[in-house]
């Protein structure tokens, strides 16, 4: 106990060093947790956290549109406007992003794919 009769006088210090281990501690604790993000989302998603794009030309949903059956087709249009040849979100009715993406993703990588290959080809 004489110990803390000794840090008296730098408890200030004290106080920092405490702090600064806390703040070690959590660091260490939330790398593995940052390390999964970025295997998950930046490598294996292509850094894509959702397939649900925030905006979409017009000619590219008319592409998509194609392959969405008539449920799927309402349900996508509800969600985007049209303003100037883009299509924008505007989540409505409590749709999330993940909800709305899983009602596209597979359509969107034909579109995407079919984009590629014409790129590729000239």
């Amino acid at each position: 106990m004489k110990i803390f009769g000794y840090l008296k006088k730098y408890w200030g210090a004290v106080l920092v060093i405490l702090g600064f281990l806390i703040v070690q501690a959590h660091s260490d604790l939330s790398l593995p947790n940052l390390t999964s993000k970025i295997v998950d989302v930046g490598i294996t998603q292509g850094g894509i956290e959702t397939p649900t794009p925030e905006k979409v030309r017009a000619s590219k949903m008319n592409m998509l549109l194609l392959f969405l059956n008539a449920k799927d087709k309402s349900t996508v249009l509800e969600n985007y406007e049209l303003k100037k040849g883009v299509y924008s979100l505007n989540l409505k009715n409590g749709m999330t992003k993940e909800k709305l993406g899983d009602n596209m993703s597979l359509e969107e990588l034909w579109v995407w794919q079919s984009g590629k290959q014409k790129s590729n080809e000239k």
